[in-house]
């Protein structure tokens, strides 16, 4: 009975420790799925954090894109209305200045003596009179003018390449025959300066015998202002047709970059999003609609 008892004694250890071993395996086994379940669990915390941080970003971009926006329209409507006011200002200045030659064209048509204008009378194709606003025009005194023939008092050739001599005697013909000329002259004072005269030349008869009229009108101004005006217009229209360039081609850059942003939008709600990241693509796509309608109304 002793030897009985001895021997379960001495056998108990290694069944307990035999139980203890099995509960441990038991213990450190699990189900096989549940690692499956753990690490689909692990790649979907990870999907959804990057699909936030990829929302955030879109967020950002899409508010500097506004912000680009929104400064690029008031940069250029400035510019424009700051160019208006400047083109405005320029023609003002113009039409000052020719108004005021205007004005003093009519002065010109003022009795010989108080003319503003150089008055000559021709005789077969010479000075033989002239009124003082001549010597001042002309820069000379009466002897050296009288007796003179016009083209005395010109350049070699007109601005058109035609001889001043043959010129200024056709027209002196054509006037003799009866036909009133009006025509543009560069003429030269007595020093060489040259500058732009308008002339008219009418036949008179004085004791019966046939004159040419002439007056001469310096225009040096108002040529002067109509180039300035015209090369005005010139830039004005330069500067509108970069603008346009200009506007065109950003309309089509954010257009380009709108569409991208609402499409990446459309094609992360077609995903698995929770609630507040499905909020937040509504938020990119109706701002990205916005922002285009905006565009679309200032480009």
């Amino acid at each position: 009975m002793q030897e009985l008892n001895a021997s379960v004694a001495g056998s108990e250890p290694s069944v307990v420790t035999q139980s203890e071993g099995q509960a441990g395996n038991i213990e450190n086994t699990s189900p096989p799925g549940q690692d499956n379940l753990s690490n689909a669990g692990i790649e979907n915390t990870e999907r959804e954090r990057q699909i936030e941080r990829y929302t955030r970003w879109f967020i950002i971009v899409t508010l500097i894109l506004s912000l680009l926006t929104v400064i690029l329209a008031f940069s250029k409507l400035f510019s424009q209305r700051k160019a208006n006011r400047r083109l405005a200002h320029q023609r003002n200045i113009l039409k000052q200045t020719l108004g005021d030659l205007k004005t003093s064209e009519e002065k010109y048509k003022a009795l010989f003596s108080k003319a503003n204008d150089a008055i000559f009378l021709m005789d077969h194709g010479t000075f033989q009179d002239c009124n003082d606003k001549t010597l001042e025009m002309f820069g000379c005194k009466r002897e050296e003018i009288i007796g003179q023939p016009p083209y005395k008092f010109s350049p070699r050739t007109q601005p058109d390449g035609k001889n001043s001599k043959e010129r200024a005697l056709h027209m002196i013909e054509q006037c003799y025959q009866g036909k009133p000329q009006r025509f543009y002259w560069m003429h030269s004072k007595m020093d060489g300066t040259l500058f732009d005269a308008e002339v008219s030349l009418n036949m008179v008869r004085i004791e019966n015998s046939p004159y040419i009229q002439a007056i001469v009108r310096n225009i040096s101004e108002r040529v002067r202002a109509e180039k300035e005006m015209i090369r005005a217009r010139e830039k004005a229209e330069k500067a509108t047709e970069s603008k346009t360039f200009f506007l065109a081609k950003m309309s089509h850059e954010i257009r380009t970059m709108l569409g991208g942003i609402t499409s990446s939008a459309q094609l992360l709600m077609n995903t698995k999003v929770t609630e507040h990241q499905s909020e937040l693509l509504d938020i990119i796509d109706t701002s990205a609609d916005n922002l285009l309608s905006i565009v679309n109304e200032i480009l």
